[in-house]
């Protein structure tokens, strides 16, 4: 058991962990109620890595920021982060860039996040997001009333996927950044 009380943030970004060190890091979370933060952006963790740390945050009651990109989770990954973020109620940042999640990895997150009452800010730039995830983020926006940024850069939403984040940014007091 991983008995920590007093380390609250852990930074391995760029160390090429991949899934087994995800999986292990998974494992310390689940019995861990001291770290609030966890930066694991670019260590190639991929889909299997994704679904051990997603399974860990349905469990864990501290980590309130998660930074995830650049690890290759793709849409299975995107899934899995989507099931925890719709049931835990302590993550309010979430990094999941370059991730190449896709329209349908964006789905998932949207569907998450209508149901999701702490995530603040999200970070989805570069996941080759075109019209129909912009879409279904948009009627998450709709639903949420606590995401207050989420950046959505250099990805594939054209004039139609604009359009419809139009009505929840022109609605949306909360929302502050797209």
């Amino acid at each position: 058991t991983w008995e920590n009380e007093t380390v609250t943030s852990i930074n391995l970004a760029e160390n090429n962990i991949g899934n087994e060190g995800a999986k292990a890091l998974a494992a310390a979370l689940v019995q861990n109620n001291a770290i609030e933060r966890i930066m694991l952006s670019n260590n190639n963790i991929g889909a299997e890595g994704a679904r051990a740390l997603a399974a860990a945050l349905i469990q864990n009651s501290a980590v309130e920021t998660i930074g995830l990109g650049g690890n290759n989770i793709g849409e299975v990954g995107a899934r899995a982060i989507a099931a925890a973020l719709a049931s835990n109620s302590t993550v309010q940042t979430i990094w999941l860039q370059h991730n190449d999640i896709g329209d349908d990895g964006a789905k998932a997150i949207a569907a998450a996040l209508a149901q999701n009452s702490t995530v603040q800010t999200i970070w989805l730039q570069s996941n080759h997001i075109g019209d129909d995830g912009a879409r279904a983020l948009a009627a998450a926006l709709e639903e949420n009333a606590t995401v207050r940024a989420i950046d959505l850069t250099s990805n594939c939403i054209e004039d139609d996927g604009a359009k419809e984040l139009r009505d929840p940014v022109l609605a949306e007091a909360n929302l502050r950044a797209l």
